[in-house]
């Protein structure tokens, strides 16, 4: 049963990039029940230009948790900041999102139950249990059905997400592609993510290495995007060209790196925010999953495809980690240059060959 009209809804999920796009859906969600109520996203300090990118939100607030909202005290702070509202969804489900919303006190919190029992304590213990159905963005949404139903149906998949609406700025989407325009030219834009943020996750640098290569004589031009903390595989393969065709992007925020991958032809990525960023976008996307599972972690969006090797070892965890169980990362490592550049030729093709002249 839909409850009451709230004045004001509270949001909670507070990193990282790619748990973020997948959260979107359930302020969509929000906004479509609820369209007169003001919602409020509450995210971790450096990813409010993220969520402020998303229509359904109407302000973002930040928990500075190394900072002023640091400890019991600062959550109370955050608290008195944050103001009174009458429904909260507590996505993180984590001590100090739950120590917030007991402070808060709405009149209904809705909250991501991700474990229990002996699930929690596996967890705990280092061996959750590998997930693969439903969507992650599923799993949100179904926060809200026991209230709101009609929202999602685990049957449907991923098919049955509505795709969250974003606003980019047009003034930087213009300075980006200008400058990409006086780099490049006309010509084809490939995007690259060149890491991962656990190792497992991320392609070999050497196939890195010879994508670009392959890409730079097919007369593409390439974008290394690197994170705000700069990348090693940006590095290693920058190093390894020195090319008026070969961009590399480094240490800008969220906003800036969602500009850079809009103004790209296809983006090619591993299992990574970035990935999910262009597949809201609406930008064509190779996403390379190994050891994490497509079925729950597929980016949004219907122009993103999954290249898998499918080894019978994979997917081995939720999240990846920073060593394989085998000691071989073959379900990245076998997944070979030649193989990502035909599926990206092809996609491209497509693509140019559905544009109006």
């Amino acid at each position: 049963m839909v409850m009451g009209s709230p004045d004001r809804i509270l949001l909670i999920r507070l990193s990282s990039v790619g748990d973020l796009v997948l959260a979107a859906p359930v302020a969509e969600r929000l906004r479509s029940v609820y369209p007169q109520s003001r919602i409020t996203w509450l995210v971790d300090s450096g990813y409010e230009s993220l969520a402020s990118l998303f229509t359904a939100v109407d302000e973002v607030a930040v928990f500075e948790h190394l900072a002023r909202h640091r400890g019991p005290s600062g959550i109370g702070r955050l608290a008195q900041e944050l103001g009174k509202f009458e429904l909260v969804v507590d996505l993180q489900h984590k001590l100090r999102s739950a120590v917030l919303c007991s402070i808060l006190n709405p009149q209904r919190k809705l909250s991501l139950v991700k474990r229990r029992g002996v699930e929690l304590l596996r967890a705990m213990m280092g061996r959750d249990t590998v997930l693969r159905e439903p969507h992650q963005a599923i799993r949100n949404l179904l926060v809200l059905e026991k209230y709101m139903p009609g929202g999602v149906d685990p049957d449907d998949g991923l098919e049955g997400v509505t795709v969250p609406k974003v606003r980019l700025s047009q003034e930087l989407a213009v300075v980006v592609r200008t400058e990409f325009k006086e780099r490049f030219g006309h010509r084809p834009i490939v995007g690259i993510v060149p890491d991962s943020r656990h190792y497992t996750k991320a392609w070999p640098y050497g196939h890195l290495q010879v994508l670009v290569n392959m890409c730079i004589e097919q007369g593409f031009g390439v974008v290394l995007l690197g994170g705000l903390d700069g990348s090693a595989g940006a590095d290693f393969v920058s190093r390894s060209f020195s090319h008026e065709h070969l961009l590399t992007i480094q240490g800008e925020d969220l906003e800036h790196l969602a500009a850079r991958i809009s103004a790209c032809s296809i983006l090619v990525s591993p299992d990574s925010g970035p990935a999910h960023m262009a597949g809201v976008l609406g930008i064509p996307t190779l996403v390379l999953f190994g050891p994490t599972s497509a079925e729950r972690w597929k980016p949004m969006g219907d122009r993103v495809e999954v290249m898998s090797m499918g080894l019978g070892c994979s997917p081995c965890s939720n999240h990846g980690s920073n060593s394989c169980p085998l000691g071989s990362v073959d379900c990245m490592s076998l997944l070979k240059p030649e193989q990502v550049f035909a599926r990206l030729e092809k996609t491209l093709g497509n693509q140019f060959s559905q544009e109006p002249e």
